[in-house]
């Protein structure tokens, strides 16, 4: 269990519809999607928050300092929308969208690594059972 003195979020993010593109257009087209999605993930965050690609179609972004549901419902929108935006490959129209989950911890209150993700996940599948391309605050 950890005390944390500097407040965070992290980001859970699955793609939408990544396994139709892999399977309708190959893994050249899904290797080109997940290079755009990581472009759009460094385009919005800051310079000091921290991308991590856990594999596949799923991503995790911890934002250090970024607790105001506001702006995270901002970051979380720009997200989404420059996820959406179609991909041209070899002249096929790829296009995805993406789930969000997002977990605050804020200065003081204690968390574990463990707990931390699986509400971040649990948050990403509220997202995904509300129709996709949206987010979910745990």
């Amino acid at each position: 269990m950890h005390a944390t003195q500097e407040p965070f979020s992290l980001v859970m993010m699955d793609l939408d519809r990544f396994k139709y593109v892999n399977d309708t257009f190959g893994h050249a087209a899904g290797d080109a999607v997940l290079c755009a999605v990581a472009d759009v993930l460094r385009r919005e965050t800051r310079q000091n928050d921290i991308l991590v690609r856990l594999g596949g179609d799923e991503f995790v972004m911890i934002l250090p300092h970024l607790v105001d549901r506001v702006r995270l419902e901002r970051l979380c929108d720009l997200i989404i929308k420059g996820t959406e935006e179609p991909l041209l490959f070899v002249g096929q129209q790829c296009q995805i969208s993406s789930s969000l989950g997002v977990v605050s911890v804020f200065s003081g209150q204690p968390w574990t690594d463990a707990q931390t993700i699986e509400q971040a996940d649990h948050a990403v599948y509220a997202a995904k059972r509300a129709g996709r391309g949206c987010y979910r605050f745990a």
